[in-house]
């Protein structure tokens, strides 16, 4: 959920220094609204009608000003990415990426994520419940879905697979 701080670029003619400014949300208070210190706040996309009062400067020299603006909060985009993936083949084995978003300081896990099988449908396959599930010794391309949300933009990202041959087990004639 959105909940950013939003700093309106204000420019005044004069030497208005320091002039009080408060905010009133006229319309779209479920996309932004003001916190406790009355500063703008984005919730989520769409658009708020919002009415600012600049106040008296420093001296007390300036008549009170109030102007109205829109404010259009988008959907963001988020970087989605999964590490390629080396096995070795084990009949009935199953396969969990581990997909992330990089929100620019720290990878956080990612939610809500499907998969398709774009190459090496022979190496790994989707099960009923989507999940990975390996076929065969090869290499897949796969493609991990974020479908997006009200807040977010869609993401794609394509890792491969590599599944190695397996080891044959033992047996004995009797």
């Amino acid at each position: 959920k959105h909940t950013g701080l939003i700093s309106p670029n204000l420019v005044f003619d004069g030497a208005n220094e320091n002039p009080k400014i408060t905010y009133k949300i006229k319309s779209g208070k479920e996309f932004v609204d003001t916190d406790t210190k009355g500063q703008l706040r984005m919730l989520r996309p769409g658009t708020a009608k919002v009415e600012v009062t600049v106040g008296k400067g420093k001296a007390g020299y300036y008549d009170l000003e109030t102007k109205t603006f829109d404010i259009t909060v988008i959907r963001a985009s988020r970087t989605l990415s999964v590490a390629n993936i080396n096995r070795v083949y084990s009949p009935n084995g199953s396969i969990k990426p581990e997909p992330k978003f990089n929100n620019g300081s720290a990878d956080v896990d990612a939610d809500g994520v499907s998969y398709s099988v774009m190459e090496g449908d022979k190496v790994v396959s989707l099960d009923g419940n989507g999940q990975l599930k390996m076929l065969g010794a090869g290499t897949a391309k796969v493609e991990a879905i974020y479908p997006g949300n009200e807040n977010y933009n869609k993401a794609e990202y394509t890792f491969e697979i590599t599944i190695g041959k397996g080891t044959q087990p033992s047996f004995t004639i009797n």
